[in-house]
């Protein structure tokens, strides 16, 4: 296998995984963690199958090589018991029962469902947002990509996407009006959960990231309940357990030696001798919960961090959603005034119903996520071009002057 196929193929992995639509924040948990985990997966997955992960030893004479293996085996797939050797050994089988290890065989499994659910709200945000007629990661790269070529090209890509945008806008508009639809506008508007209802209302892109940003926060506090449950409820303040360690020298052994991880164990198993059943019990070492107390100590840290950047990013974006529509209003009209098109009062009035009726919430974020992907002077453009197909419609002076800021 060439060295240029694996840049090729890891060139192509980055372009199928990157994406212009969504934020630092959403790549941060549908990316950047999603293949942290898949490494570490296949980390300790070579470490199991690949090496020994677990050597045990029995001083019996019976024991030859084959049972040993046999033994082996047995106690990596039945679980292992922790003992502190300081203390007298436990002779009573459900006292032993209740420290038993049972996470180590299921690391690599547990690490990449644990990769799926951090991908799942990306994946449920690209189905829906291309069902309501965008498809903003298109749209977004033909931006990007037209802020390399020349001059003339940049701006009939500008024009197109503004065509684009624009018959994605009029073709998404409520034409009868009842009591069920205003009812489903007001619901889509306030509350993300019927995001679907607001294909026509200018609020089913918004509703849906929203939504989106909600499933990555619970998903986030999802995935620490797993590994409390899985690994025991110490995993919970794990973190802080280790810097307070870090602090006090009487708890160095936190780090070097982890009661959570430890490598020695032990286990019970019966064998037939001669028509008998022999019980037996035999230490084990544990060489792979070396890799995961480094492993899962790192990834509390890493998902402690991920989670509060996620929660307040969800914070930000309900701002947003519940505050935020006149500072769309006053973003559109900024790049408008700086393109020389507000000269007259009722250029300025028409800005804002330009914004509130034409744009709506589903326009103004379409624009947000290309401004986060561009630059200014690229969405200047845009907005200009956008600005210019809203005032070739027709309509009377009446109609695009009459402001309507309920509509936000």
């Amino acid at each position: 296998m060439s060295l240029d196929y694996i840049i090729g193929g890891f060139a192509r992995y980055q372009r199928l995984q990157s994406s212009n639509d969504d934020d630092a924040v959403d790549r941060l948990n549908h990316i950047y963690t999603v293949t942290l985990l898949v490494v570490f997966s296949i980390f300790v997955s070579g470490k199991q199958y690949v090496g020994n992960a677990i050597e045990c030893f029995c001083d019996c004479a019976e024991f030859p090589p084959s049972k040993r293996d046999y033994a082996r085996t047995f106690c990596w797939l039945k679980n292992t018991y922790k003992v502190d050797i300081s203390k007298p050994f436990p002779k009573d089988p459900q006292v032993r029962r209740t420290e038993e290890i049972a996470y180590y065989q299921w690391v690599p499994i547990l690490l990449l469902v644990m990769a799926a659910l951090f991908k799942l709200p990306n994946l449920l945000w690209r189905v829906f947002s291309y069902n309501s007629g965008m498809d903003l990661n298109q749209v977004a790269s033909l931006v990007i990509n037209s802020q390399v070529g020349p001059t003339e090209k940049a701006k009939d890509t500008i024009r197109q996407v503004a065509e684009y945008i624009d018959r994605w806008l009029e073709g998404h508009r409520q034409i009868n009006w009842n009591a069920v639809v205003r009812t489903k506008k007001y619901l889509s508007k306030r509350c993300c959960f019927f995001f679907y209802e607001g294909k026509r209302f200018g609020t089913y892109l918004t509703g849906l990231y929203l939504l989106t940003k909600l499933l990555f926060v619970l998903i986030d506090i999802f995935v620490f309940l797993i590994l409390q449950k899985v690994l025991g409820n110490w995993y919970s303040f794990y973190g802080f357990n280790l810097l307070a360690a870090a602090l006090d020298p009487t708890q160095e052994d936190l780090w070097n030696e982890s009661p959570f991880f430890p490598k020695v164990t032990f286990c019970d198993l019966d064998m037939l001798q001669q028509a008998n059943v022999i019980p037996y019990t035999i230490q084990c070492a544990l060489p792979i919960n070396m890799f995961n107390e480094k492993i899962f100590a790192f990834l509390w840290f890493w998902m402690f961090m991920v989670s509060i950047i996620t929660v307040i990013n969800f914070l930000y974006w309900v701002y947003k959603w519940a505050f935020g529509g006149l500072k769309y209003i006053y973003n559109v009209k900024k790049f408008l005034k700086a393109k020389g098109e507000l000269v007259t009062e009722y250029d300025r009035l028409l800005a804002a119903k330009f914004g509130r009726q034409y744009l709506r919430r589903d326009g103004t974020f379409v624009l947000s996520v290309i401004l986060n992907n561009s630059n200014e002077v690229v969405m200047g453009d845009l907005v200009s071009e956008l600005w210019k197909l809203y005032r070739s419609k027709p309509m009377s002076k009446s109609d695009r002057a009459q402001g309507d800021v309920m509509y936000i």
